[in-house]
């Protein structure tokens, strides 16, 4: 992913951004979901 991402924006900094931001993300989600006693069912 990190690789398609950089083909495409051809810029270290922009690339690497997202590719933390986006699982950071996730995982927050996730998380907060749990501490409610939601599923993503």
């Amino acid at each position: 992913v990190f690789l398609v991402m950089y083909l495409f924006l051809q810029n270290f900094r922009a690339t690497l951004i997202p590719t933390i931001a986006v699982p950071v993300v996730l995982l927050g989600t996730f998380a907060i979901l749990a501490a409610f006693g939601f599923s993503i069912n």
